[in-house]
């Protein structure tokens, strides 16, 4: 019986060890969130939902994992979609007496893909770890895993926070209190679509000091043979004093081998090449890495086109589709009259499903807004598939731009999905079941 029993244990411990073999692919992202009751469940609330909008950044086919801490670390989800990970933080609560901070950094680092990113949401306080966060770094260097912070909690340790993000390669984002919507979402889409960084002896290794000409080589020890030739011996079997002219040879000598020395090390300088600590990219030594200078340059226009103020309703002014219709040639006086109002203007034709055209005229001083909201949009939309605040239209240096803010279902530019991008007349937004057309009539009418 005993033997059963036994054949039976080994053959349930197969069937268990194939089944996880056989798991999901290993996350490319995985949501480390701090469950010990340091954490106040409406801190845990507000940590769960930023980690949903900035899951909600990712590409839909992103494998997350979620893993819980507090006494012990354990997974809430080992494999899943963006949405299937937004929807396991609803169950969590704060528990535990302990918080094994880097415990569970060290288990979601060994869970990971090669070149994944752990997001962490913490007070960054780890209690009884058997692990240490040098162990932590060596794990993260090994798989070349990054870790992007979110603080939170009372007790936040902030040092803490920024040692890891340092000694990863990832980054630290703030405290959840100061961090702008969609800050989170930004950092981790940042580090999910750039390459993790090259190996450290690669990227630190010296190379050898370049080899002197063989002509340079052989004339080298020629000056101390000289030097001891300076003396001759007089007739009696002394010395003589040492003749002068050598003491001139000499830094002659020196500087000699030196110019070309110095000019081969230059040139080999300038062809060296070295791996961008963000993207790994090979760059010229000494010069600033062009593919990440254009990434953050997206991201400041971006923000400056955010963070224009917004129109209000009562400041713009909405158009009727007759007076849109005399810019094509009408000639009477009254259609010259209103032609004035739209020459040199740029304007949005709103199409909605149900509804009649309308037409707003844009101003060069105040950005455009539409969403739900209607305390923060120029333009309220019931659409339900809009995002209370969804996107702006904004004029900047002369020319207009569409900027998303951070809405849950995106905003579309000729059925493209855009974060920003510069308007061309005839261009179509799209956003929900909503139509906007953007018309410029600058230099058009006389």
């Amino acid at each position: 019986m005993s033997r059963i029993v036994r054949a039976a244990s080994i053959l349930l411990f197969l069937a268990t060890f194939a089944s996880g073999a056989s798991a999901a692919t290993p996350p490319s992202v995985v949501v480390a969130i701090d469950t010990s009751r340091s954490i106040q469940p409406e801190t845990l609330a507000a940590m769960g939902e930023a980690a949903s909008t900035a899951l909600g950044r990712l590409p839909a086919e992103t494998t997350v994992g979620v893993l819980a801490f507090d006494d012990l670390p354990r997974w809430v989800l080992r494999s899943g979609s963006p949405g299937e990970a937004a929807a396991a933080f609803g169950a969590l609560a704060p528990s535990g007496k302990f918080t094994l901070l880097d415990d569970a950094l060290f288990t979601a680092v060994r869970a990971l893909a090669p070149g994944g990113v752990v997001l962490l949401l913490t007070d960054g306080r780890d209690e009884n770890s058997a692990t240490t966060i040098e162990d932590v770094a060596r794990a993260c260097e090994a798989q070349g895993v990054r870790v992007v912070g979110l603080g939170a909690g009372k007790t936040l340790d902030e040092r803490r926070m920024r040692r890891l993000a340092l000694l990863t390669g990832g980054s630290y984002v703030g405290a959840l209190a100061s961090v702008r919507p969609g800050q989170v979402g930004d950092a981790l889409l940042a580090a999910v679509t750039t390459p993790p960084p090259v190996a450290t002896r690669r990227a630190t290794s010296v190379e050898p000091a370049p080899a002197a000409p063989a002509s340079l080589r052989d004339a080298a020890p020629a000056a101390p043979v000289a030097a001891g030739a300076a003396t001759t011996e007089d007739e009696g079997g002394g010395t003589s004093r040492p003749r002068r002219w050598w003491l001139l040879a000499l830094p002659l000598a020196l500087v000699a081998l030196a110019v070309p020395v110095a000019a081969i090390a230059r040139n080999r300088a300038r062809q060296r090449t070295v791996a961008c600590k963000r993207c790994g990219n090979e760059v010229p030594a000494g010069e600033d890495c062009p593919q990440c200078a254009a990434v953050d340059k997206e991201l400041a226009l971006q923000e400056r086109l955010r963070n224009r103020d917004m129109t209000r309703i009562e400041d713009t002014s909405e158009l009727r589709i007759e007076a849109i219709e005399l810019i094509t040639g009408a000639t009477s006086l009254d259609a010259i009259e209103k032609t004035r109002v739209i020459a040199d203007q740029s304007m949005l034709l709103v199409r909605e499903p149900g509804e009649s055209q309308r037409s707003f005229l844009l101003r060069s001083d105040g950005a455009f807004a539409v969403g739900r909201d209607p305390r923060s949009n120029t333009l309220i939309m019931r659409d339900p598939a809009l995002s209370a605040k969804h996107f702006k239209v904004v004029p900047d240096d002369g020319m207009y731009f569409i900027v998303d803010l951070d809405s849950t279902n995106g905003t579309y530019l000729n059925r493209r999905r855009v974060r920003a991008a510069r308007l061309a007349s005839g261009d179509v937004i799209q956003a929900g079941q909503v139509e906007l057309e953007f018309r410029s009539f600058l230099g058009q009418v006389a």
